[in-house]
């Protein structure tokens, strides 16, 4: 029945696409370890497009960006942790969490991109 619910949070949730590449991965800790290291890479580009946003923030609104930011990684840390707990029976656990981070991440870097434009 455990099987049964991860495999309907992944076809309903779907994988990043960052995880596409770990499609071939011929184990469970390969996989693993794909899917943290497309999360990685998502967060270093997330991390650089934020400070490219705070760099044309008016000064007065440097603050509110980064309150937003700190907490919306507690927010994004929280929300994978708890999504990640279908795999508690399971070596998959760690892919489902690397994954939630990577597709949160990616949504995140989206609107802080929109952030960096000058009006």
């Amino acid at each position: 029945m455990r099987t049964l619910v991860i495999a309907m949070a992944m076809i309903f949730f779907g994988f990043s696409s960052a995880q596409a590449g770990c499609a071939n991965r011929s184990t469970q800790a390969a996989m693993n370890k794909c899917a943290h290291n497309s999360y990685k890479s998502t967060d270093k580009r997330m991390n650089r497009v934020y400070r490219m946003a705070m760099k044309v923030q008016k000064s007065d609104h440097k603050q509110a960006l980064r309150k937003a930011q700190r907490s919306w990684v507690t927010f994004r840390d929280n929300a994978c942790k708890s999504y990640s707990h279908l795999g508690d029976a399971g070596s998959i656990r760690p892919l489902l969490y690397s994954d939630c981070l990577a597709r949160l991440t990616n949504e995140r870097t989206k609107m802080l991109e929109l952030q960096t434009l000058r009006f």
